[in-house]
């Protein structure tokens, strides 16, 4: 991993979240090159929503899909039982998107969902999936 300068750490997502709820968080990507966003939940059901969508405005009938959608661009699998590892890793290159991200998860029971954002301006990140010991692990674009 490449450690970098200017970069910040931020909670998007910390706490319970029943069947139904959508734990939802908006990130401003202005002034960074790459993010990566861990997710930890405590369950090992699937989400039924799992995405990040993109927009110019933080108006949330604005953000749009971004080829990052649970279920249709990449699978969800269960957790592993009893694992620390985060559930899932988005490696991402802001180039690619617009200036905020909306990451939206809604568990497939009450679960905790928290999850994080890691922003930077050197390119950063794992090289291979064994370096995020993550059940999923999405990287877009590819370097």
């Amino acid at each position: 991993m490449i450690h970098n300068s200017n970069a910040k750490t931020t909670l998007l997502t910390l706490g319970t979240t029943s069947t139904a709820q959508t734990a939802t968080a908006t990130v401003d990507l202005k002034a960074y090159d790459t993010i990566r966003i861990a997710v930890f939940k405590s369950t090992t059901h699937a989400p039924t929503v799992f995405k990040i969508e993109h927009s110019d405005t933080t108006d949330a009938t604005s953000f749009v899909a971004c080829a990052l959608t649970g279920g249709t661009d990449f699978a969800i699998p269960v957790q592993a039982a009893g694992t620390t590892n985060p559930y899932a890793v988005f490696d991402l290159d802001t180039c690619a998107f617009k200036r905020y991200l909306l990451f939206s998860c809604t568990p497939g029971s009450s679960s905790n969902i928290i999850s994080t954002a890691d922003l930077a301006r050197p390119a950063m990140g794992a090289k291979a999936v064994g370096d995020v010991s993550a059940t999923i692990w999405v990287r877009s674009p590819e370097r």
